[in-house]
């Protein structure tokens, strides 16, 4: 729907951004030249949005938010019923500059209805959730996968519970096959309290003397080693590289192929890489195999429990010299 708050509050779809201080479109930072872009008089020119992102949002949304609202008056029992409305002005959060438009908003009338989160919601959350009374219902359309909505589209609805004073929220959820998950979620204080604290930090920066602007994330490098393929190897190497492409290109049913042989490459690349420290780069007769450790950070305990620094390794090849 369109947006409905003004550029002195933060909005809901901004909230994530600042709370996670990254998120896949935007920065934190980028989100204060906005507003200090606004406060002067000016627009910021921001990044362009694709239009087939806004057309799929503008058409598609409205079918959403009515078969998500059908779909939940169908889930009642007895005199129980739903009923849907698009809300037509922003909410306001009392205690601090946060501000939401809705997508919808769901009123249960005449009792309760009871819901199962198939993800089980936040962590700690019982996946039961009981709705009663009005809440929020936020629609996605990215269609990417069949999981749980993305942390940020959870944080954008409890900043919506915080604004509309809801003790629940709903986000309506189209996936791949254009199929329709709904996920239920109760508000959750901790996550509220980050939320609010994040916004009042925001503010204290960008309403300062000279714009505090949030420090860079900076990536941990990691290193790279060129190895030389034992000749006794090399050419059951190049053959597993081979196999493996072509498994990856051939249709799903050929997924569990895929699997067994990147096991048997990757024992293989392992050996060469015996610290385990590394990025493995080599090159197998045609095939150029590039096996890339990839850091995950450490996480503070805020939105999931913490977690400590970890690694995943991602398998890269590529046909021909590079």
């Amino acid at each position: 729907m369109p947006k409905l708050t003004k550029e002195d509050v933060i909005g809901g779809s901004e909230i994530p951004t600042i709370v996670l201080r990254k998120s896949r479109f935007t920065t934190p930072n980028e989100i204060m030249n906005k507003k200090l872009a606004a406060k002067s008089g000016q627009v910021y020119e921001q990044k362009p949005i694709s239009q087939q992102a806004l057309d799929r949002g503008n058409f598609l949304e409205p079918g959403i938010l009515e078969w998500a609202s059908d779909y939940l008056d169908k889930q009642c029992l007895g005199t129980t019923h739903v009923n849907l409305q698009i809300p037509d002005k922003a909410y306001m959060h009392d205690a601090c500059r946060l501000g939401v438009s809705l997508d919808g908003l769901i009123h249960i009338k005449e009792g309760e209805l009871q819901l199962e989160n198939p993800f089980h919601g936040l962590p700690g959350e019982d996946k039961h959730v009981t709705l009663y009374g009005s809440g929020p219902l936020e629609a996605k359309t990215d269609g990417y996968d069949d999981g749980p909505p993305h942390i940020e589209n959870v944080i954008q609805l409890q900043a919506q519970m915080m604004c509309y004073k809801a003790d629940w929220g709903v986000i309506a959820k189209l996936g791949p096959k254009m199929r329709l998950g709904i996920y239920p979620y109760l508000r959750n204080d901790e996550l509220c309290k980050q939320i609010e604290d994040a916004t009042n930090d925001f503010w204290r920066r960008c309403d300062s003397e000279s714009p505090m602007y949030y420090p860079a994330i900076v990536e941990q490098p990691i290193g790279e080693i060129e190895v030389d393929v034992d000749a006794s190897v090399n050419t059951d190497i190049e053959t597993l590289a081979k196999n493996y492409l072509a498994c990856k290109d051939a249709s799903t049913q050929q997924d569990h192929a895929v699997g067994e042989v990147k096991d048997v490459l990757e024992t293989y690349l392992a050996s060469l890489d015996p610290e385990d420290n590394n990025t493995v780069i080599a090159q197998a007769g045609n095939y150029s195999i590039k096996w890339q450790k990839v850091i995950r950070k450490a996480q503070p305990e805020k939105l999931v429990p913490a977690k400590p620094e970890s690694f995943f390794r991602k398998l890269t090849i590529t046909e021909g010299d590079v």
